[in-house]
């Protein structure tokens, strides 16, 4: 079996815990925006080909109005809501495919072991039977062609079988990137 993983390590996962960051954080921007702001710059520039005019610049933003950063602010912790719900909600999707692509693997592994131990031996041993006995004339061409066949059937049962498992085996594999 193979343990379960961690949300944040699958590409899946990443996908959406990087979102909900990125809602976190527009949500620490809005907040940010209630308090004043500070702003400093320097400027050198000519008028005219005359040189030498410079200075320094500094401001300070107040917030007058808060009713609409509030609104913005709502806005952004539903947003960040929005994601972490979404988050987990996939993660548990995530983890709910895992589990049931598990419980395929083990039950195509234990037809694979089916297959191994006696299909495929009752096959090898119906194809010689048929031959030994259309070789000594004990049966008709129609029923060593129907042995054949059989064991062939078999042969492609036990093929589609290894192919549902590596399918199955690949998914998950996916899945736990």
């Amino acid at each position: 079996i193979i343990p379960g993983i961690n949300m944040e390590q699958s590409l899946i996962g990443s996908y959406y815990e990087d979102l909900y960051k990125l809602e976190q954080a527009n949500l620490k921007i809005e907040k940010s925006k209630f308090f004043p702001g500070l702003s400093a710059g320097y400027f050198n520039q000519s008028i005219d080909r005359l040189y030498g005019f410079s200075g320094f610049k500094v401001g300070m933003t107040f917030p007058i109005w808060f009713v609409p950063q509030g609104g913005r602010i709502s806005q952004a912790r539903v947003k960040a809501q929005i994601a972490q719900n979404e988050l987990e909600i996939q993660s548990h999707k995530q983890q709910l495919q895992i589990q049931t692509l598990q419980k395929q693997l083990q039950n195509y592994d234990q037809q694979l072991s089916y297959y191994e131990d006696t299909a495929m031996k009752s096959s090898e041993t119906l194809v010689n039977t048929a031959t030994l006995q259309f070789e000594k004339q004990d049966i008709e061409y129609f029923e060593f062609i129907q042995s054949i066949s059989v064991a062939l059937d078999i042969n492609r049962a036990y093929l589609d079988q290894i192919n549902r498992y590596n399918q199955t085996a690949i998914e998950l594999e996916y899945l736990m990137k």
